[in-house]
């Protein structure tokens, strides 16, 4: 076993990220992120069509707004069934497939996709409300 060093580099906004090599089997992407914006921006959502992601925080508080792409699209002026779930230290989330989210807040957070953003397709999708 040897020790991994991770990339880092900076989001637009300002968070830094510190990306960790995946094991040797390519199962996963593990990242330290210093959130201190919103991601991926304001009226903008992410959106993970193959992986989970999992975010623990570590330090600090977020609010992730989460809207199901099954019930509504990112166009789309209803919210009924978008959820804000706050986080503080030491609680976590898992962020399913095909969910749309944004992250808002400072906080320190673990980051783990499966499989890992090389296998996963995602995309960032601006809201038109």
């Amino acid at each position: 076993m040897k020790q991994l060093k991770a990339k880092k580099y900076r989001l637009s906004g300002g968070s830094i990220v510190q990306v960790f090599p995946s094991d040797n089997k390519n199962r996963m992407n593990v990242a330290i992120v210093e959130q201190n914006t919103t991601y991926p921006g304001e009226n903008m959502f992410n959106v993970n069509y193959v992986s989970i992601e999992m975010i623990f925080v570590l330090s600090g508080s977020i609010k992730i707004t989460i809207r199901p792409t099954k019930i509504a699209s990112c166009g789309s002026s209803r919210r009924e069934n978008e959820e804000i779930i706050t986080l503080k230290q030491h609680e976590f989330i898992y962020i399913e497939p095909n969910t749309l989210y944004r992250v808002q807040g400072s906080a320190k957070v673990l980051v783990v996709v499966v499989p890992p953003s090389e296998q996963n397709k995602s995309k960032i999708i601006k809201n038109k409300n």
